[in-house]
C-alpha cells in the first residue's frame, strides 16, 4: 500500500495515527526510514507507544530491501512503515506484496508524488493532501477493493480511527 503525495502534505501524519492506533492496542510496528528521517520524542507526542516499535535504518538500498523483506516474513508485525520507498522497483515490490500477504502483514509506503508513478504492486494507492491545518483531502488513485469514495476530506483530531477510513493501513489481521 501506498500513501504518496508532496512533502508536508500529511501522508506521515495520516501514517502516524495508524501506527499509534495499534501500539497504543499493544500491537507492535515496524518502521523503516532512511537515517534519522523521524525524530523520536515527535513520534511520542502523536501517540505512539515508541515500546512497540521496531525501527530499522538500514544504511543502504540493498540493506533496505534485505530488511524489509525479513521483517514481513517474519509475520510479527502486522504493519510495516516503509519510508525508504525510493529505492524499490516493481520486481522487488511485487515480492515484497506477496511476502506479505502470505504472513498477513501489511507495509506502508510513503512516497513523494513528484517522483513518478510505477505500476507497482499495491492494493492501495492513495494521494494525500493537506487541505486545512487540521483536516487531509484524500485521493485513492487504485484499489483493489474497490473502495466506494475515491475522494474524501479527512479530520486528523483525536476521534478519527484510520482502520474505519483504510484497514488496509492498519494491518489486515488487526484492522478494527
Amino acid at each position: 500500500n501506498e500513501l504518496c503525495g508532496k512533502e508536508g502534505g500529511g501522508k506521515a501524519s495520516l501514517a502516524f495515527k495508524s501506527v499509534a492506533a495499534l501500539t497504543q492496542k499493544k500491537i507492535p510496528v515496524a518502521l523503516i526510514t532512511k537515517g534519522a528521517s523521524f525524530f523520536p520524542p515527535a513520534l511520542a507526542r502523536e501517540g505512539i507507544d515508541l515500546g512497540r516499535i521496531l525501527w530499522l535504518r538500514p544504511e543502504s538500498e540493498e540493506r533496505c530491501r534485505w530488511a524489509s523483506e525479513q521483517v514481513v516474513r517474519s509475520g510479527l508485525f502486522p504493519l510495516i512503515l516503509n519510508a525508504y520507498f525510493s529505492y524499490y522497483n516493481e520486481r522487488e515490490t511485487r515480492r515484497l506484496q506477496l511476502a506479505a500477504e502470505r504472513s498477513g502483514s501489511t507495509v506502508l509506503f510513503l512516497r513523494h508524488a513528484h517522483r513518478g508513478t510505477g505500476n507497482f504492486a499495491f492494493a492501495l494507492r492513495c494521494n494525500v493532501e493537506r487541505s486545512r491545518s487540521d483536516r487531509l483531502y484524500l485521493r485513492i488513485l487504485k484499489s483493489r477493493r474497490m473502495l466506494p469514495k475515491l475522494e474524501m476530506e479527512v479530520s486528523l483530531d483525536a476521534k478519527t480511527n484510520p482502520g474505519d477510513l483504510f484497514p488496509e493501513i492498519t494491518g489486515s489481521r488487526v484492522a478494527s
